[in-house]
């Protein structure tokens, strides 16, 4: 049985992190992860069950700090718009720091339901955030349109031609 080494599972996931941002998900395997971090491995294993657990974990930790970023800014922001625009450019540096692994990471492990089930769960913490941010606001009557818009955000991150001003034009006609 791999012995259990004197590794933090927080190492392992800074590593791991470093690896995806600078070479994606092809560049990163179990060995390598291993080496770095001075352990057999088998010994990998005794802290996750796959390469595909350790990417996820690495990205959960990150959208974990993601989202608290978004919490903050949707509780205090005073204004809508500046709000819409400070968390669409939370969810950009969370796209761009991870765009070559989401892309292999999806061919790796995703089949349809999987990734579809994941992208309901992101744009469900979208719109909690965009709920928290028109109550913040004082623009309650755009709570019943949160989940769209969430939806369009995620959208617009994917369309190199529309930014934060798309979805700022989208709420002034939601408004009208």
């Amino acid at each position: 049985m791999p012995k259990r080494i004197d590794v933090s599972q927080d190492k392992i996931l800074d590593i791991t992190d470093r690896i995806l941002q600078t070479g994606g998900y092809r560049a990163l395997s179990v060995r390598k992860i291993a080496q770095m971090n001075g352990m057999a491995t088998g010994t990998f294993y005794l802290y996750f069950p796959s390469k595909e657990a350790l990417v996820a974990a690495t990205l959960a930790r990150t959208w974990s700090r993601t989202t608290a970023e978004m919490k903050e800014i949707s509780s205090v922001c005073a204004d809508f718009n500046e709000g819409v625009k400070k968390l669409y450019s939370s969810l950009c540096a969370f796209l761009r720091k991870y765009a070559a692994t989401f892309a292999e990471y999806a061919k790796a492990v995703g089949s349809h339901e999987t990734l579809a089930s994941r992208h309901i769960m992101l744009r469900s913490q979208i719109a909690e955030r965009l709920k928290e941010l028109s109550v913040s606001s004082d623009r309650q009557l755009l709570i019943p349109h949160c989940d769209l818009l969430a939806e369009c955000m995620l959208a617009v991150l994917n369309q190199p031609d529309m930014d934060e001003s798309t979805l700022c034009s989208f709420v002034s006609l939601i408004e009208k």
